[in-house]
């Protein structure tokens, strides 16, 4: 019995470290996977409003279409040993007012993380109050944002994603 455990342990560290031996990253080994079509998403990010006077409060509104059989997780951690939680980042020097919310995950059990997941299929809302500086200047400006997120189907899983995000404001 142990032999066969330190054959079947060996095999499975050489095939594992013979392939990773021809790939040079996380992303060329998941590319060499059976679904090399990897969805892109679609991402739109706005300001209601866009106008406005400093000091005052705009919110951030990013809508994440997601195509079918893929889906993405939800903000909230899922624990120690679950999936990457989706996250959006402001790279502006703006404050943040609110905490981060999102349209309604649907929840599932995940037999690869052997625990139950909030999702999003089909699409995501996310949504964050920002307050603008009292002292920013008037004229155009960008709110920059970092958007991270993991998109899986039922079989496999894309390495983490970034996407930059950027969307118009005018201060009067």
């Amino acid at each position: 019995m142990r032999k066969l455990l330190a054959c079947s342990l060996g095999c499975l560290l050489w095939g594992v470290s013979s392939v990773w031996s021809q790939s040079s990253s996380l992303s060329a080994l998941f590319e060499s996977s059976p679904t090399t079509d990897l969805p892109k998403l679609e991402i739109q990010a706005v300001l209601v409003p866009e106008i406005i006077t400093p000091g005052a409060e705009t919110e951030l509104q990013v809508q994440v279409f997601i195509p079918a059989g893929w889906h993405i997780y939800s903000i909230k951690p899922a624990g120690e040993f679950g999936p990457e939680p989706t996250t959006l980042t402001i790279l502006s020097d703006h404050a943040i007012v609110t905490p981060l919310q999102e349209s309604s995950p649907i929840r599932f059990y995940d037999e690869a993380f052997a625990q139950e997941l909030s999702v999003h299929q089909h699409g995501l809302e996310l949504r964050l109050r920002i307050r603008i500086a009292p002292d920013h200047p008037s004229g155009y400006d960008e709110l920059r944002a970092q958007l991270a997120y993991q998109v899986c189907d039922n079989r496999i899983c894309a390495p983490l994603q970034t996407e930059f995000l950027a969307a118009s404001l005018t201060i009067e």
